[in-house]
């Protein structure tokens, strides 16, 4: 998961993901996953704060790992 997001084109390499817990379940078509995120960036001239948040993510992964839907 770490690798899906952090290749995501839509933040550009902005922000670094982190999955530090894990937690599934092994449904007949899919894994229903939630992950705990930790995301930061660095400051760059387009923004002045840093961030350093962590949050929780759910997600429902098919079997052979091609798709991703996002619960929240």
């Amino acid at each position: 998961m770490a690798d899906y997001l952090n290749t995501d084109p839509k933040s550009k390499g902005l922000f670094k993901y982190d999955v530090t817990s894990v937690v599934f379940f092994d449904d007949t078509k899919y894994y229903i996953c939630e992950f705990k995120v930790h995301m930061t960036n660095e400051i760059s001239a387009q923004n002045a704060r840093r961030i350093d948040t962590t949050g929780d993510m759910k997600v429902k992964i098919d079997k052979n790992f091609k798709v991703i839907s996002r619960y929240y």
